[in-house]
């Protein structure tokens, strides 16, 4: 077997060097993010993360370098995480400690979803209580207006490194969200802490126990806590796990901390989090790369899009959106038939977990293209007809009418918000339309109460 498939060469044997072990298995694993599992002599195993855009050049303070240096400091104060075993700077690959336990807390009992979100919070509280002036990482920039904290990471996603053209000056929802944020932003902040940054179920692994491990600190920052409460959220909008009550969670870790709780601003940094994912999202879904699950990133676009608009008209109250159209699909059409045998012939052939959920992907992917074909350009002109209603009769096509939109929105104020966001969510509708098949793992899915 020709364990080193994939991955870059020589990097196997650092690994080998650096466990002083034989490498008998390497597999991709199934997150989003390139990883892999190594398999050694003895049964052990490790987790290798790869950034081979970081090691390509790309200039960018979101890089696995700075979040490998974030995890070791973490794990020396007694935070749960991955150990780090070693840093190989030429592929920019870490080699982290296996932690035991699963990801998916919204499969488990509700008893042991209930231990572990409490623990969840326990283990919160110590992180968000770790003292800053103690933790000397010179990439974790302080902020220091209550602006800072909602526009800082707000930048950090737009970073030239991240995304040569931002994703705010090309699609008018990510364009807009911004400036929702900048309208909207807390006028204060209690305390400046220690945030993961995307916390909650999926990025954390469990057991019987509890949380043995907080994961992806990509995005780890300082920030308002009620931000790391925001993002739980939405992650547990993905991946269910409070039976669509996170109060008591929620007031557990305000006893543990002695910090007040806040509603709206766990709500504006819910809309924070999922505004970052429509720029991330626009971005991977419009330049792709061949390594990532394209299948999944697009389903995950239609997903946030759709709900970001739906929780902005809920923040200033203006309602819901309707229910999203129900196409129809050709049956007999190339792309109907290729998703068929995809689903029935090749997919439950393929052993790899990843292979397997990239074959899942494509399948939908063909039938999101057949729905596309059909349905695409009666959309295209609903969405110029709306334009011209919004911004007047010299739009006369879609891409100067969505460069118009966006250059518009750069000085929207809040009066003024309500058509635009009731344009963009119209458009969201129609994308979700589009993106049916793509979004069925979200099918059903709600948003938990917070208070």
């Amino acid at each position: 077997m020709n364990v080193s498939a994939g991955l870059p060469d020589g990097l196997l044997d650092w690994v080998a060097l650096v466990t002083k072990r034989k490498v008998t298995g390497a597999h991709r694993h199934t997150a989003r993010r390139e990883a892999w599992v190594i398999e050694t002599e003895g049964s052990s195993r490790y987790f290798l993360r790869i950034d081979r855009l970081f090691a390509s050049g790309r200039k960018s303070t979101r890089n696995l370098g700075r979040e490998t240096a974030l995890i070791h400091a973490l794990w020396s104060r007694g935070i749960p995480t991955q150990r780090i075993l070693g840093w190989e700077p030429n592929h920019c690959a870490a080699l982290q400690s296996w932690v035991s336990g699963e990801a998916e807390l919204n499969h488990a009992d509700p008893a042991l979803r209930d231990k572990v979100m409490d623990h969840l919070m326990e283990v919160l509280a110590k992180l968000h209580a770790i003292d800053a002036a103690d933790f000397d990482l010179q990439e974790l920039v302080r902020p220091r207006t209550p602006l800072d904290h909602s526009l800082l990471e707000l930048e950090a996603i737009e970073e030239p490194g991240l995304f040569p053209v931002s994703a705010c000056l090309r699609d008018p929802l990510a364009a807009f969200g911004k400036r929702w944020l900048i309208n909207h932003a807390p006028p204060s902040v209690e305390r400046t802490v220690l945030l993961q940054g995307d916390t909650g179920p999926a990025n954390f692994l469990f057991d019987e126990n509890g949380v043995t491990a907080l994961v992806d600190w990509e995005w780890g920052h300082y920030g308002d806590p009620m931000e790391d409460l925001g993002n739980i959220c939405v992650r547990d909008f993905f991946y269910p796990s409070a039976d669509g009550d996170l109060s008591p969670y929620f007031r557990r870790y305000a006893e543990l901390t002695g910090f007040m709780l806040d509603p709206a601003k766990i709500e504006y940094y819910k809309i924070h989090q999922l505004i970052r994912s429509v720029i991330s999202l626009n971005y991977l879904t419009e330049f792709l790369d061949w390594q990532t699950p394209i299948g999944l990133n697009l389903g995950y676009r239609a997903v946030v899009d759709i709900e970001t608009c739906r929780a902005m008209l809920a923040a200033s109250g203006l309602g819901d959106l309707a229910e999203t159209e129900t196409l129809s699909a050709d049956e007999a059409s190339l792309q109907s038939i290729i998703a068929k045998q995809i689903e029935r012939f090749v997919a439950p052939h393929v052993s790899d977990a990843f292979g397997a959920r990239l074959a899942g992907g494509h399948a939908l992917i063909a039938q999101h293209l057949d729905l596309r074909e059909r349905h695409g350009a009666r959309f295209a002109a609903e969405e110029l007809a709306r334009l011209r209603d919004l911004l007047g009769s010299s739009v006369t096509d879609l891409a100067r009418g969505r460069k118009a939109l966006i250059d518009y929105i750069q000085t929207l104020s809040i009066a003024d918000e309500p058509p635009v966001l009731a344009h963009l969510a119209e458009g969201a509708r129609a994308q979700a339309a589009l993106m049916a098949p793509l979004m069925t793992p979200w099918a059903g899915h709600r948003w938990a109460k917070i208070v």
